[in-house]
């Protein structure tokens, strides 16, 4: 018998979000804790603001934590490539990191999500359709951060930080009809270091983050071993531009973007011949926007959109090339909680 994908629609992470606003601002301002770190008090403006939630330039302090879960639906994600196939893929994810300050002005954090619900329907040139769908956990991430320079006078500070995210194993694609689901791995270990400048200013921030991270060699198995791809080591660079400004101490706006730099990889598919292709991403900008709300002394609502607009090239064996185009707009809204 056949297997038959029902689609879910991503509205279900949609509904969790709104469930989520209206318990978080449903403590309400006027009955909440006090914040010792406002943008108002003496104290804030001593240490940089770096005390207070609501800041690009917060991290907790010794002996503090800081928890984030978020929820992120897919409102749109459309590949198309220049042999005329087309993938549309519509999914739902949990995350969650955990930051806590062990030394002063040192931090370390971890960071993990939770596919839940992943479609991914791709249409052939030809027209043939297939479906296929993913969940699971993905690598988890660990990171150090260290506040090496505050300077509360001119309103600047720097942060060199360090992360490591070990490969639990394989990539695995779904394939509907065999009835297999994929999973969330990336399939490959990584490790990178970052250097932030952050800069605030009355109500206005900037922050300014610098990271590189080598991808180490991983594999994708494939329902069909012939098919099972290896990607070798390549490098990933971005520049980070955050923009913030503040209302008052209790509503922030901000904008901002991850420049992603231009990178290439081989990838080698099959044993007995091996093929080799070579992937080319060029730079291409994922701009955002994102409105924050504290409904507590020590809990700030999030509400972000992020879009994501660029094109790869597959070089082939015999030198064909191939490209894909990918938009795509995916809502997060997040709860930032110091402890």
């Amino acid at each position: 018998m056949g297997f038959t994908l029902k689609r879910r629609a991503p509205l279900w992470g949609l509904v969790i979000i709104l469930q989520l606003v209206v318990l978080g601002v449903s403590v309400s301002p006027a009955t909440a804790t006090a914040d010792p770190d406002s943008a108002d008090s003496a104290s804030a403006s001593r240490d940089n603001f770096s005390a207070d939630l609501m800041n690009l330039n917060y991290y907790p302090h010794i002996g503090k934590g800081e928890f984030t879960p978020r929820v992120s639906t897919e409102f749109h994600d459309f590949s198309q490539n220049s042999n005329g196939g087309s993938t549309t893929i519509e999914h739902n994810m949990v995350a969650a990191d955990f930051r806590y300050g062990f030394y002063d002005r040192w931090t370390v954090m971890l960071t993990d999500s939770l596919l839940w619900d992943q479609n991914l329907d791709s249409i052939s040139a030809a027209g043939g359709e297939s479906e296929a769908s993913s969940k699971g956990l993905a690598n988890p991430t660990l990171a150090a951060f260290w506040r090496f320079w505050e300077d509360s006078d001119r309103g600047f500070s720097w942060d060199l930080g360090i992360n490591l995210s070990p490969s639990l194993g394989p990539k695995m694609n779904g394939d509907g009809a065999i009835s297999q689901d994929g999973n969330n791995l990336s399939g490959s270990p990584s490790a990178g270091a970052s250097l932030a400048l952050r800069w605030r200013q009355d109500f206005n921030e900037l922050s300014l983050v610098a990271g590189a991270t080598f991808i180490m060699q991983g594999l994708t198995i494939a329902p069909v071993p012939a098919n099972n791809v290896t990607t070798m080591s390549y490098w990933s660079n971005s520049l980070t531009v955050n923009e913030r400004i503040h209302f008052g101490s209790q509503i922030f706006f901000e904008g901002g973007g991850v420049g992603n730099f231009s990178y290439k990889t081989d990838q080698v598919t099959g044993v007995s011949p091996a093929k080799t292709s070579t992937l080319r991403s060029p730079f291409f900008i994922n701009p955002h926007v994102m409105l924050g709300y504290r409904a507590a002394g020590d809990v700030v609502l999030t509400i972000n959109m992020l879009w994501h607009d660029a094109t790869t090239s597959l070089q082939g064996p015999t030198g064909a090339i191939v490209s894909t185009k990918n938009s795509s707009l995916v809502g997060t809204f997040g709860i930032l909680h110091s402890i």
